[in-house]
């Protein structure tokens, strides 16, 4: 297995699937992930967690009111190959998510995959 793979799952807050900022469309990533994380645990991948940590006077807490309170580093400026998992991301409207998909394929070069062809990459490649 190439030492510059990891999965790194963003934004997976209590915040997005209970809590102050709820999307009903966060829910359904939850058994992608769960799917996910099982098999990075198998191909021995490193798994980073990583997420919004706002401070009080950040301008997005004036928008979407107080959450994920506590800047990540990204993974493509850190030499990673970016693949998006397109069945484990979601926004609060399909639009946004689409946009969203649309915006990282082209400005970071993404490789847009689902959950299974990425998991049949990581066992193709651990054999």
């Amino acid at each position: 297995m190439p030492r510059n793979i990891a999965l790194i799952v963003t934004d997976m807050l209590n915040d997005f699937v209970h809590g102050a900022l709820k999307c009903e469309r966060a829910a359904t990533l939850v058994p992608v992930l769960q799917s996910l994380l099982a098999g990075a645990r198998r191909a021995e991948i490193p798994i980073i967690y990583s997420n919004d940590a706002h401070l009080p006077v950040d301008v997005e807490i004036g928008v979407w009111g107080e959450h994920a309170m506590a800047g990540t580093a990204d993974a493509f400026f850190r030499g990673f190959k970016v693949a998006m998992v397109t069945d484990a991301t979601n926004a609060f409207t399909a639009e946004d998510r689409a946009h969203g998909l649309d915006y990282i394929e082209k400005i970071y070069g993404a490789e847009l995959v689902t959950s299974e062809q990425l998991l049949a990459g990581w066992e193709e490649a651990s054999e």
